[in-house]
């Protein structure tokens, strides 16, 4: 059997510091979507690498004092894997557009296990007699 973890979170002292940092992790990640969002409304282009990072080290200095606990060298990978992650959806979303994949991009679509054996729910019913005062 596999180890999930080399080292048991909950036993070491600094584990709300490490929660707090992972927290401030997610925050700058959200930051940069919608950030890339609104300057892609705004242009019709996305915000390179480079200004996003310009733009979280301002953020550090001045609005959000408890990002500077982050190291930059993290900071800066968050930044890379988000432009990453979506040049790639955006690569994908090309070459489905020119018939070159057909990889699916999202969330699984998943049929409802209600029907038994694939035979219908009202194949099972019994008809109800005309003239019988039903309905």
């Amino acid at each position: 059997m596999r180890k999930p973890y080399k080292f048991k979170l909950q036993n070491q002292s600094n584990t709300l510091k490490i929660g707090n940092m992972i927290d401030d992790m997610h925050e700058i990640h959200v930051h940069i979507m919608r950030l890339d969002r609104r300057y892609y409304r705004i242009f019709d282009k996305n915000i390179s690498i480079s200004r996003i990072n310009a733009h979280v080290a301002k953020l550090k200095k001045r609005t959000r004092p408890h990002w500077k606990d982050l190291p930059s060298q993290v900071v800066q990978d968050v930044v890379l894997r988000y432009a990453k992650s979506r040049d790639a959806f955006f690569e994908n979303m090309k070459d489905r557009k020119a018939g070159k994949t057909t990889r699916k991009v999202g969330r699984p679509k998943i049929k409802p296990q209600c029907f038994c054996l694939g035979v219908s729910p009202m194949k099972h019913r019994f008809p109800l007699p005309s003239g019988s005062g039903y309905l």
